[in-house]
């Protein structure tokens, strides 16, 4: 560690590295490093003008957002001391914070100023958005930061009582310590590929390193809107959107999470997430089985972490099982050092006394300084042991078999409800405060049946004390998870043998004898429909008997997390068609609040679609769109081409694998998907596709084709898949091939056999895959629930056509491609000659080209620095290329796929979804000089990010905005169209590994990995590409893409058309020929070769005169006016004239 404090001089080093890429992101705004900077550099200029001493405490009172993170990084960057207040903690305990810290300086929002106590005296209000904006003249900035070594960097409160809170003081050294130690950690969480969620309050310490680390380290921090993180649906639609890659959460959200998924199954809320850190509570394994089998199919790294605000993460590791059936804390982080010291004060190594228990002591740079103020309660923290200090936790704790550290408890009775740590004696202190007169005594302890409740006995000459009362006065000024949910009142304690409280004697509160209430129960009263459903859930929540109407979920023992639950079920089951706001439910918090609030919300502009039963109707666009394609736009073969046929090879790995066992599990996840059972027929009355579900068993008794092989080599094997027959859409949608290398066993894969799924795209989009993979490994195991009813796809495309209002995106699309015409094409590097119409030969190969690994760093490099996804970049650059190759595609439409899925009904159908959308951007010439890169890609993101609202609107419908006459079938904007394919290791792609395991077995049996292999290329077709003319393309700028961000895009595009008609345009004899009559007839040298010749001002009588010119020669004799309106353009009548002259 060069410097004590690190932290903040590397966030000023990382800034000036990364001075484009996003450094912080919430919902759809950004923040550049620069620009973080830059708003950073105003809170410090601010507070320097209010001549700020160094080490004085500066209050921040904000909700999330960007002017936290510069309140959090100006106030330290200044020399001030950062301390946090909560805007959610309750009005008292803020009026003890600041009385005890005695602040004179409080960062504030205008939203969050109304909140803020007012009985403060003497204190300066500043307000932040007005601090950062707008911006303003800033002095030197060069000597930030200012700090000391030792000076105090930030406060954290605990416990949050009232009297005195523990005001634990940390260092800029004890602050970068605690940096370091997890920069240093082996598990490479943080680095500058990471998008990392700020989830923590900031009265957490946790808080601290979310907000830090990923600045430091060059990443990005992604913030959530406030109270987002008690939102699951908005929580996951986050981690999405933003493509979170690390998160450190409590066993709470946890919960909540897990609950949201199995009521939503919405799976694919981890896609990107590859870190998942937990900390707070103990857990048990139970409380993780549930989502780390999901998290298990991802491949996500899932940590426990372990610490305490003294200390910030002392703990922690990686979690691999639950052998020990305990959640470890984990190894010492980097730089900590972590003891166990028994009864006796000898230390407890792991190597002798492997199940012994002891306290857990923690030495190390990133102690805390002290708790301000309060010398006395310092002292008794801290011990020295081999001359060395250490703090005492009072955590118990025990090392397992792999020496680990496991929880076993409190050494006190300082106990922890939900993960947060509380002092009995200061809740204690509260409910005396409440009437010194009246109470003499008080005790505090956990009920022996709810480790989350917490029961107060009360010793009181009054027996009938208004117990509802003191638990209103402990509101005030406890938070919620600290306030009783049991009150007993007592004339005096039953006490043991040597005279102390006996606790065990202790009476054991129930609802029926609670005293805190004194509340009749209503369970007999009569109740609606709405309420006795909200009842009978709070009371499998709470796993309670009964429940009051009038009770508060806190005081019956309930959490934040139990909240979550309720809402969770409430917005997917009782009111999915109304809106309804999270926070609402969190501030009222009873029965009756709850069903006042449901029946109140407002309707949503949407209903949920629930199935039809439906046996027929009319074809989806997908569908539809596939099979015209089939039947009109590809040339007839013989044998015929499965072009829209996708087969997944999967190679067995390890293990076994029973054929029969499969089946089942595939009949099963037939049954349940009606797409299987799909038959289309074409009404010719109506005009349309229809659809049926028809029980089809003509497959040997099942609706889909099954095969099993055996082969002896790998080139069997592969010829085995060249030789895969064709499914069209008219045909069964699926196929199963079992392929057996070198053995007959009847029923059993073995290692280095195989499984062929094959799909028909008109029915399964990839995600349809991967739900049919994912059910196919859930079911072999036992794991997955057929019988659950699902929406099917006939009933979606029967919700497409008559529940969608397309108006506005029938305005959208109308303005965004008017001007572009209906038959225009681009100018491609045809190598046989441009088609004509929009007839194809369905044959293709992939073209390989070596791309120098120093542009694909500088793509992925150019993508984290600019703030933007990988494809967003590469079709900027799409765009550039095709400005190089002709002018003409200055104005360009690129056709792009999109998923759209876009209800959270359709997020579990098997089916086709995709949808294509033209993307049009114009590459403007006249500003092509001022026009930078960034500027193209910010074009090309607003118009990803408008398109997408409007994803939903069918290709087929699209393209009835804009139809025209034509002479030829025309498929408009579809001449270029780009998808991104990332890929690895071609033999083995750990994202789509598939591990079985047999339902009466405990051991995975079997492993299952992708496997590639090659497409066999087809004959020369005159629609084909070949590489040549990519590889004369001028793609060397891409290697200085950051260098270039900011340069005008004419760098990139100008002085390339000439080089790229030499390279690419080499025109035949034939072809020179006919241009040359063009240019006669048309009266100009710029006769575009691939272009319609009445694009370019060609009129009837013109078309005339060329005629005649081209049959004076012989080479163009047989021209006649068919053949020349066919074909227009002079490649299109070179290669109609070759090809009927090698047909002579």
């Amino acid at each position: 560690m060069t410097t004590s404090f690190y932290v903040l001089r590397q966030l000023f080093d990382t800034a000036r590295m990364y001075s484009q890429k996003v450094a912080v992101v919430l919902d759809d705004q950004t923040w550049t490093y620069s620009e973080l900077i830059e708003q950073i550099e105003q809170v410090v200029c601010h507070l320097h003008r209010l001549n700020i001493a160094q080490g004085q405490i500066i209050y921040q009172f904000v909700e999330r957002g960007f002017e936290m993170i510069c309140g959090f990084f100006g106030i330290m960057c200044a020399g001030g001391v950062y301390c946090s207040l909560n805007p959610t903690d309750p009005y008292e305990r803020l009026v003890s914070i600041i009385e005890q810290m005695q602040g004179r300086y409080v960062l504030v929002h205008r939203k969050t100023h109304s909140q803020y106590p007012e009985t403060t005296v003497g204190q300066q209000i500043l307000f932040l958005d007005e601090i950062l904006s707008p911006l303003s003249t800033i002095e030197d900035m060069d000597d930030l930061p200012n700090c000391k070594e030792y000076g105090a960097a930030f406060i954290i409160c605990t416990s949050g009582t009232t009297g005195r809170q523990k005001a634990v003081v940390h260092t800029f050294k004890s602050f970068a310590a605690c940096m370091l130690a997890f920069i240093q950690w082996d598990l490479d969480l943080y680095t500058s590929r990471n998008q990392v969620l700020q989830v923590a309050t900031s009265s957490w310490i946790v808080h601290v390193s979310e907000v830090a680390l990923p600045v430091i380290v060059g990443g990005t921090l992604v913030l959530m809107r406030p109270n987002g993180h008690l939102n699951m649906a908005y929580f996951s639609e986050t981690l999405i959107h933003q493509q979170v890659t690390t998160l450190t959460i409590n066993p709470g959200i946890l919960r909540a999470l897990t609950n949201y998924l199995e009521i939503t199954q919405r799976l694919e809320t981890f896609e990107f997430v590859r870190n998942m850190c937990l900390a707070g509570e103990a857990m048990k394994p139970k409380q993780l089985t549930k989502l780390f089998s999901i998290l298990q199919l991802y491949h996500i790294q899932v940590c426990t972490i372990y610490g305490m605000s003294e200390c910030h993460t002392a703990l922690g590791c990686q979690i691999q099982n639950f052998d020990d059936n305990c959640v470890p804390m984990g190894y010492s982080m980097p730089a900590f050092r972590c003891l166990l010291i028994d009864e006796h004060g000898q230390t407890i190594y792991n190597t002798k006394k492997l199940n012994e228990v002891g306290q857990l002591v923690i030495g190390g740079s990133s102690l805390f300084t002290g708790y301000l103020d309060n010398l006395e309660r310092t002292a008794s923290m801290f011990i020295t042991i081999d001359n060395q200090l250490y703090m005492k936790t009072g955590d118990l704790a025990r090392y397992n078999a792999r020496d680990e550290l496991v929880h076993a408890g409190r050494i006190d009775f300082q106990i922890k409800v939900h993960g947060q740590r509380v002092e009995t004696a200061e809740i204690e202190n509260t409910i005396m405060n409440w009437s010194p007169d009246k109470i003499s005594n008080c005790l505090v302890t956990k009920a022996l049946h709810n480790d989350d409740l917490l029961v107060a006995y009360i010793i009181s000459n009054d027996l009938e004390l208004d117990t509802k009362e003191i638990q209103d006065y402990c509101k005030k000024y406890l938070r919620q998870y600290m306030v009783p949910s049991y009150i007993v009142v007592m004339d005096k304690f039953p006490l043991n043998a040597n005279g102390k409280v006996d606790r065990k004697n202790l009476p054991l509160p129930t609802l029926h004898y609670n005293m805190q209430t004194k509340c009749v129960l209503i369970e007999d009263q009569p109740m609606s429909e709405l309420e006795e459903k909200v009842y009978n859930l709070w009371c499998s929540t709470l796993q309670l008997d009964v429940v009051p109407h009038d009770m508060s979920c806190f005081a019956l023992g309930g959490s934040s997390i139990s909240l979550m639950q309720l809402f969770n079920y409430y917005q997917f089951h009782l009111v999915p068609d109304k809106q309804i706001n999270v926070l609402d439910f969190f501030t009222n918090q009873t029965i009756a609040d709850h069903v006042r609030l449901l029946i109140s919300s407002k309707s949503e502009l949407h209903t949920v679609w629930s199935p039809l039963h439906l046996v027929q109707g009319r074809a989806s666009y997908a569908q539809e769109n596939i099979w015209l394609a089939e039947q009109t736009r590809f040339i007839q073969h013989t044998p015929p081409i499965p072009s829209y046929n996708s087969s997944t090879i999967y190679r067995i790995d390890s293990g076994h694998l029973s054929i029969k066992q499969c089946l089942r599990t595939i009949d099963l996840i037939v049954s349940r998907h009606m797409v299987f059972h799909t038959r289309f027929t074409f009404n010719v009355d109506r005009g349309y596709l229809e659809q049926s579900i028809i029980e089809n068993k003509s497959y040997g008794g099942r609706s889909y084709p099954v095969y099993v092989s055996t082969v002896e080599r790998e080139q069997e094997f592969k010829a085995l898949g060249f030789q895969e027959t064709l499914m069209s859409l008219d045909d069964a949608v699926f196929r199963c091939h079992f392929v057996r290398f070198g053995h007959t066993n009847p029923d059993t894969l073995k290692e280095g056999d195989f499984i062929i799924f094959t799909f028909h795209h008109g029915s399964f989009d990839s995600t349809a895959e991967n739900l049919f993979l994912n059910e196919f490994t859930l079911g072999y195991c036992g794991k997955y629930d057929f019988q659950e009813s699902c929406l099917q796809y006939i009933d979606y495309a029967t919700y497409e056509r008559s529940h969608m209002d397309m108006n506005e995106a029938n305005e959208y699309w109308r303005k965004a491609l008017r001007g572009y015409s209906w038959d225009r094409q681009l100018d491609l590097p045809y190598d046989f000659g441009a088609p004509t119409n929009a007839h194809r030969s369905g044959k293709c190969w992939f073209l390989g080209t070596d791309v120098s690994s120093k542009i694909v760093d500088a793509m992925i490099t150019g993508a984290k620095v600019l703030n933007t996804t990988l494809f967003q970049l590469t079709l900027t650059c799409f765009y550039i290329f095709l400005a190089q190759l002709s002018p003409h595609n200055q104005d360009a439409c690129v056709t792009i796929p999109i998923k759209n899925r876009y209800r959270p009904e359709l997020e579990n159908i098997i089916g086709m979804f995709v949808n294509m959308l033209p993307c049009r951007v114009i590459v403007d010439a006249s500003s092509a000089s001022t026009m930078t890169f960034v500027d193209l890609l910010h074009k090309v993101q607003n118009n990803l990010t408008n398109m997408m609202k409007y994803g939903n609107m069918s290709y087929l419908e699209l393209l009835e905005l804009h139809r025209a006459p034509s002479v030829d079938l025309q498929f408009p904007f579809i001449h270029a169209y780009l998808t991104l394919i990332t890929s690895t290791d071609n033999s083995h792609l750990d994202k789509h590994q598939l591990n079985l395991t047999e339902p009466s077995s405990n051991q995975n049996i079997c492993s299952l990995s992708q496997y590639l292999q090659l497409n066999e290329p087809g004959d020369e077709n005159s629609d084909l590409f070949v590489s040549t003319p990519f590889q004369q393309l001028d793609i060397t700028p891409l290697v200085k893409l950051i260098p270039m961000a900011n340069e005008p895009i004419n760098l990139w595009i100008n002085n390339k058309h000439e080089q790229l008609n030499r390279t690419i345009k080499v025109l035949t004899p034939l072809e020179k020929h006919i241009q040359t009559i063009y240019s006669r007839v048309l009266d100009t040298e710029q006769i575009d070769v691939y272009r319609s010749f009445f694009e370019q001002g060609g009129t009837s009588v013109k078309a005339l005169q060329v005629i005649y010119l081209l049959q004076e020669n012989t080479m163009t004799a047989m021209i006649d006016a068919n053949l020349f309106f066919g074909n227009p353009s002079v490649t299109g009548l070179a290669q109609l004239i070759e090809n009927k002259t090698l047909i002579k």
